[in-house]
């Protein structure tokens, strides 16, 4: 059997947090009302479609799994469903909840049809679980933080750019240790920082080591580059 390869804990947890693209988020809408003039719809709701938070848990953790999940109960016309999410090494709970349409037409149903409503509702319960539990590893956590008054798309996208960039520069590869090193070499080289701000990315003037869009590695290559064209 060939080595499993091993999970960088600290980096995945990162990409955990990491915001999903634009087009990976469902919208809800409200309903317009029928002497609405307005042409923009209004965003009653925003969620992370359950696809690419399947795709971020096999991303980060190829072995992930949900397990058995267990009824807990039904109260009145909510089924509630208790499962947990096996990743990274480690296993964390949730609960998830399906509504009963109990009624068609105005008038309550019962027999089989019931039956079949109880079941749609526990299937709903469960699928209901991943988001939920993918937000107990962070996954998806942000959108907690979604302003009230976000109400259009375009709205929404420029708050989820910010998103973007505010964990860019939170987890930027400058403020785990590499930016130190970073510094060091500028002053082994022999070089200032006037000159590498100007010369490390073509074009664009850099303020401070955060503010670099290349990766670690091309930062230190554009880096060797610069001392010898200054030697």
């Amino acid at each position: 059997m060939p080595p499993t390869k091993e999970i960088d804990i600290t980096d995945s947890l990162r990409q955990c947090e990491k915001p999903f693209a634009f087009d990976e988020h469902g919208i809800i809408y409200k309903k317009s009302k029928p002497d609405a003039k307005e042409t923009t719809p209004e965003i009653d709701n925003i969620f992370i479609l359950k696809d690419a938070i399947r795709r971020r848990l096999t991303q980060t953790d190829p072995h992930w799994t949900t397990g058995t999940q267990d009824l807990m109960g039904i109260q009145g016309d909510v089924v509630i469903m208790r499962g947990a999410l096996t990743f990274l090494g480690g296993q964390r709970t949730a609960v998830g909840t399906g509504k009963i349409q109990s009624t068609r037409y105005g008038k309550p149903i019962d027999g089989y049809e019931l039956a079949r409503e109880v079941s749609k509702a526990m299937k709903s319960a469960s699928s209901d679980l991943i988001p939920r539990l993918a937000t107990e590893w962070n996954i998806g956590s942000y959108l907690r933080q979604l302003p009230k008054t976000i109400t259009t798309e375009s709205a929404f996208k420029g708050w989820l750019d910010g998103q973007v960039k505010a964990w860019e520069q939170r987890y930027h590869w400058a403020g785990n240790g590499k930016g130190s090193l970073f510094w060091h070499l500028i002053k082994a080289y022999g070089l200032t920082w006037e000159i590498v701000q100007k010369e490390l990315e073509p074009g664009r003037m850099i303020s401070g080591l955060r503010e670099i869009s290349l990766s670690d590695m091309q930062a230190f290559v554009r880096l060797e580059e610069i001392k010898r064209e200054h030697q």
